[in-house]
């Protein structure tokens, strides 16, 4: 005879700012987090960056923001992209 178990696994949400971010897919890779988006773009971000990021704390004067900005990561970028007449 057999039994039946149910198993809940607790997953915890980050927080996140939704407003300071482009969008990009990521995954786990390499022992850190890589960022992917629609233009072929990819950043590789250790962990407490990746939550910074999300959670709208990575400012400016991070060493990786301009890379972030220039691939279009951060909303910023993005909009100014789009309504560019070049």
């Amino acid at each position: 005879m057999s039994s039946t178990r149910a198993h809940t696994l607790q997953v915890p949400r980050l927080p996140v700012a939704p407003e300071h971010l482009g969008p990009f897919r990521w995954g786990r890779v390499a022992g850190g987090i890589l960022l992917t988006n629609d233009a072929g773009e990819w950043q590789h971000l250790a962990e407490p960056d990746f939550r910074a990021l999300l959670q709208g704390q990575l400012g400016a004067e991070h060493p990786k923001w301009p890379e972030l900005q220039a691939k279009g990561f951060l909303p910023q970028t993005w909009v100014l992209a789009r309504t560019s007449p070049w």
